[in-house]
C-alpha cells in the first residue's frame, strides 16, 4: 500500500528574515503556517520544517516530501525519534522522508556561541532559567502556543511580564508568534507535539543560537511519562550547529518551587495558568494554579507570592481532576504540609484527592455531568461526587 504524500511547499523568508512562511499540503488540503519575530531573524531550516510535519505524517501514515539541505546527525536520529513516538502511541506509523531532493549536509557549519532558554513564566521555566542564568543570554517566549492567538489580553499581559523579566535579569527577550497550533491540534495533542515545535523554532533560530534549553516537566524517576518534551527525545532533535538540552529532571516540582522561591521577583511574576482567562494571568482555580499555590504553601512561600489574587479555597481542591502523572506532586505537597501539622483542612482534601479510586480520579468531570443527568438512577453515587 502506497503511503500518501505530505508536501512542504512555498517556503519563504519575508521581512528581512523576521517572518518565515510555508505550506503543508496533504489530502488536497493546504495549511498555511507562519512564524514571526520582530526580535530575531529566522533561517530556512529543513530540520525545522520536518520537526513541524513529522507527527502529522505519522498520524496520517504519510511520507514527507521536501526540498533542501539537512544535517547528517539530525537525519540519522529521525528513526529513533519516531520509534519513541510509537512507543507512546502505537497507532502512529513510521513516516519516510523523501531524500531525493534533499542534500545531506556533512560539512560543519559555524555554531553560534549564544545560548537561549524557552520561557513561559512557570515554575519549570523559572527553575531552568535561574539555575543557568549565567550561561543564558536570551529567553524565548512563544505567542500562540499555550495561549491562543485570539486571547489578546493574556498574550499582551504575558508579553509585558516577560519583557519585565528581561529587564530585571538583563536578558534579551525574543518573542515568536506562530499559528502552528491550529494545524497541529488537528492531528495530535499539545502534550504530544509541543516538544517538536520547540525543536522547530530552535532550528529556525540556529543562526542566532548554538544551544537552547527546554525546562523539564518531570524527574528522572518518571521517564515513562509520555510528554512530547522528554530528556531522551529532546536531544535527538539536535544538529551539528544546534544543541537542544532538556534541563531540570534532577528536581521534583516541589524542589523546583522551593528553589524558585528564593527569587522575590519570580514569586511576583509567575504565569502558570492554562485556563487562558480573558482578565487575569492566573485564575487561581484551575488544577495548574492550585498545584502551584499548594506547592508554594508547602515550602512556606505562599504569603510572599504576589502572582495570585485570591487565597487557596478548600472547595476548589475538591474539584481538581487529578491526572495520574501529577499524583507525585500532590503526594510531595501532602508530605511537606503534614510535617508542619498545619492546614489540616487542606491536607484532608489532598488526602481525599489522592485516595479516590483511579477511575473516579481521572474521569470525575465526565462522571459529574453524567450523574447530574441520571441522578434519579444513581442517587448515592451522585451524592458522593457532590461532596
Amino acid at each position: 500500500m502506497n503511503k500518501k504524500p505530505l508536501r512542504i511547499n512555498a517556503v519563504n523568508l519575508l521581512d528581512d528574515g523576521h517572518r518565515l512562511e510555508f505550506t503543508i499540503e496533504i489530502d488536497a488540503k493546504i495549511y498555511p503556517i507562519y512564524f514571526y519575530s520582530k526580535d530575531a531573524r529566522f533561517i530556512k531550516s529543513t530540520e525545522a520544517l520536518i520537526a513541524t510535519a513529522l507527527l502529522p505524517a505519522m498520524r496520517l501514515n504519510a511520507n514527507i516530501e521536501i526540498e533542501g539541505e539537512i544535517s547528517q546527525s539530525f537525519s540519522s536520529c529521525l528513526s529513533d525519534i519516531q520509534s519513541i513516538y510509537q512507543q507512546w502511541n502505537p497507532h502512529l506509523k513510521m513516516a519516510e522522508i523523501s531524500f531525493e531532493k534533499i542534500n545531506i549536509r556533512k560539512h560543519q557549519i559555524e555554531k553560534s556561541s549564544r545560548v537561549a532558554s524557552f520561557f513561559s513564566g512557570g515554575i519549570d521555566a523559572y527553575y531552568t532559567f535561574l539555575k543557568n542564568q549565567k550561561k543564558i543570554d536570551d529567553i524565548i517566549f512563544i505567542r500562540g502556543f499555550d495561549i491562543p492567538l485570539n486571547n489578546d489580553f493574556l498574550i499582551g499581559s504575558s508579553s509585558k511580564q516577560i519583557r519585565g523579566i528581561g529587564v530585571e535579569f538583563n536578558k534579551r527577550v525574543i518573542e515568536v508568534e506562530t499559528n502552528v497550533r491550529s494545524f497541529l491540534q488537528q492531528f495530535s495533542s499539545l502534550q504530544m507535539y509541543y516538544g517538536a515545535v520547540l525543536a522547530s523554532i530552535s532550528h529556525m533560530l540556529s543562526d542566532e543560537f548554538g544551544k537552547i534549553y527546554i525546562g523539564s516537566h518531570d524527574t528522572y524517576g518518571k521517564l515513562t511519562t509520555t510528554y512530547g518534551s522528554h530528556p531522551v527525545l529532546d536531544p535527538l532533535w539536535s544538529s551539528e550547529n544546534m544543541e537542544i538540552i532538556h534541563d531540570g529532571c534532577e528536581a521534583s516540582r516541589l524542589e523546583k518551587t522551593r528553589f524558585v522561591s528564593n527569587s522575590e521577583f519570580a514569586l511576583n511574576n509567575l504565569r502558570v495558568c492554562f485556563a487562558n482567562s480573558q482578565s487575569v494571568l492566573n485564575c487561581g482555580v484551575c488544577e495548574k494554579c492550585l498545584r502551584t499555590m499548594l506547592g508554594l504553601l508547602a515550602v512556606g512561600s505562599i504569603e510572599k507570592c504576589g502572582s495570585f489574587e485570591n487565597p487557596i479555597a478548600v472547595k476548589n481542591i475538591k474539584q481538581i481532576f487529578l491526572n495520574p502523572y501529577k499524583r507525585a506532586s500532590y503526594s510531595d505537597i501532602l508530605f511537606e504540609l503534614e510535617k508542619e501539622s498545619k492546614n489540616r483542612k487542606i491536607c484532608y482534601e489532598i488526602s481525599k484527592l489522592l485516595n479516590r479510586p483511579h477511575f473516579v480520579r481521572t474521569n470525575i468531570g465526565l462522571l459529574k455531568n453524567y450523574m447530574k443527568r441520571e441522578k434519579y438512577r444513581f442517587p448515592n453515587v451522585y451524592d458522593m461526587l457532590r461532596k
